[in-house]
């Protein structure tokens, strides 16, 4: 219990703002129930108390109810004690993993709340990594029928494997350009054409995990934007539109702004 009370102290120490402690007991002891921690020397006395919530008094009906209103606090509470009680089981707790994204899908969490609840219920409920390529297929799949916007964590995999790979190639083009131009104009024209190809690539990648295959229809156009600032501008399209035709109309502006 020393980390609650030097936590505590630490933010009255940054902020200097009063506090409420709360500690979750995600334990099975169900007599376990600490709410205090006291430091004694000569002269000298800290008695620190705080609030305990223990998971095993929490009833799992009201929590899915609080969940299915949109409140996250609910849901990874849910998480927990769902963890708690598949830690023997793996197939149990994968298929808890699936409904939980399920519910939070289904019930329109806003994006940044989903984002924080995708790591946190991947904390809490580890799989092995079979199991986490699964959850991810479905992810993926549940998203393409519901049409939803979210970038998960394989789509964000995706995109970093997309740039580090233009990276690369960006390397390598701009090596073989200098020996011909001059070294430092060949890297430099080199690393920008790799980059760009690297966003291009990526934005084909977030288009075809999020719509399917007919992301594919965009590739050409694409290659007629040579700016790797209005390509970064469309990666940000890919990730956050509702639909090929919003990607469509975004692309269609950035060709009719010339400079491309």
């Amino acid at each position: 219990m020393t980390r609650i009370s030097a936590y505590h102290a630490r933010i009255w120490l940054e902020l200097h703002l009063d506090v409420i402690s709360i500690v979750i007991l995600g334990d099975k002891n169900p007599n376990w129930r600490p709410n205090r921690y006291l430091r004694e020397l000569p002269g000298t006395r800290l008695d620190f108390l705080f609030h305990t919530v223990k998971l095993l008094d929490l009833d799992e009906m009201l929590l899915l109810q609080e969940a299915k209103q949109k409140n996250p606090a609910a849901l990874m509470l849910l998480a927990s004690r769902r963890a708690m009680d598949t830690e023997k089981n793996t197939n149990a707790r994968f298929e808890a993993r699936k409904q939980l994204i399920a519910l939070m899908m289904e019930h329109r969490y806003n994006k940044e709340h989903q984002a924080h609840i995708l790591r946190l219920v991947e904390w809490v409920m580890m799989l092995p990594e079979t199991l986490e390529e699964q959850v991810e297929k479905f992810v993926e799949e549940y998203k393409r029928k519901r049409r939803t916007t979210f970038i998960s964590r394989f789509e964000r995999r995706m995109i970093e494997q997309g740039l580090q790979q233009g990276l690369q190639q960006g390397l390598q083009q701009g090596l073989q350009q200098g020996l011909q131009q001059g070294l430092q104009q060949g890297l430099q024209q080199g690393l920008q054409q790799g980059l760009c190809k690297g966003v291009r690539s990526s934005i084909i990648r977030a288009l075809r995990n999020r719509f399917g295959a007919q992301a594919e229809t965009f590739q050409e156009a694409l290659e007629s934007v040579e700016s790797l600032e209005k390509l970064e501008q469309l990666l940000d399209a890919a990730v956050n539109v509702s639909s090929l035709q919003a990607f469509a109309e975004a692309l269609e502006q950035q060709l009719a702004s010339g400079d491309c």
